[in-house]
């Protein structure tokens, strides 16, 4: 015979012999208690100041992401409540923005989360936006580089001019 599992309550339940209940109405109030004290453990939430103090944003961009759809906290009354998905969303956001992807970008991201799965999808995605974005700041870099020879050049140029423009002006005084 398998032991009875145990059962733990939130609210004893006071039995009094002198009172008439008896032994068996007792336990059978005490397993009701249980039964419908014990209840599953919730999946972690998380108020707007707790996401915001946790990931050191203000509340008005947590607010502006909902706005965007890219989180969607459940509502009681006029709080919001964040889900753990809410939460892996808006690091994925702060993620994506650090390295300079656009909202569409951190949104197509959020889509292809799977909490239960491999997220495989995501991943190779990731990597492809991430190659496309090493290819913007190379490129960049090259016109940074351009533009500091071309600023040169012309500074070289104007100094050139300034001093002809010194020598040219002592000699008709």
């Amino acid at each position: 015979m398998r032991p009875l599992p145990s059962f733990r309550t939130t609210k004893p339940i006071p039995i009094k012999s002198s009172s008439g209940i008896g032994l068996i109405d007792s336990l059978a109030a005490l397993l009701y208690v249980n039964v419908k004290v014990n209840k599953v453990p919730a999946m972690p939430s998380y108020s707007i100041s707790d996401l915001s103090r946790e990931l050191d944003i203000t509340t008005r961009a947590i607010r502006f992401y909902e706005e965007q759809g890219l989180l969607s906290p459940e509502r009681r009354g006029q709080e919001r409540i964040y889900s753990a998905r809410d939460k892996v969303s808006l690091k994925l956001i702060l993620r994506g923005k650090r390295i300079g992807f656009s909202l569409a970008e951190c949104r197509e991201l959020i889509q292809l989360y799977d909490p239960v799965g491999d997220n495989q999808k995501q991943l190779h995605s990731m990597l492809g936006k991430i190659a496309e974005r090493r290819a913007q700041l190379d490129q960049q870099m090259l016109d940074i580089q351009q533009m500091q020879i071309e600023l040169d050049s012309a500074e070289e140029r104007c100094h050139a001019a300034l001093k002809a423009t010194q020598v040219a002006a002592p000699a008709e005084a």
